[in-house]
């Protein structure tokens, strides 16, 4: 998947790869920033010891950054949105599958 970053945006990944602590949401980073150097899926996964899903979910992740959250920047989906999606889906999941404690 060729990712089409100008300048700007490719300034802006680069800072916030630099400041982010997480290794997850630098590792979503640099997919996108390699795709945009003309990296296929499998050079990205295979450079980065991840599997071509995990790529594959990196490009979709930016693409709804790019496009459905259009008013959201590509760092401040990483940063920001994902975290809140990811803690929705969380409360969700706990919210409908209860922890079973066994009887000792």
């Amino acid at each position: 998947m060729k990712v089409a970053l100008n300048k700007q945006q490719k300034r802006e990944l680069g800072r916030q790869h630099e400041i982010i602590c997480d290794g997850r949401v630098r590792d979503r980073i640099k997919a996108v920033l390699l795709a945009s150097e003309g990296w296929s899926k499998a050079m990205i996964s295979q450079a980065r010891c991840i599997y071509g899903t995990t790529v594959r979910r990196h490009f979709e992740d930016y693409a709804i950054a790019e496009g459905v959250h259009s008013s959201v920047s590509p760092s401040q989906f990483f940063t920001a949105t994902l975290p809140d999606i990811a803690g929705s889906l969380t409360s969700r999941i706990n919210d409908n599958f209860k922890m079973f404690n066994h009887a000792s």
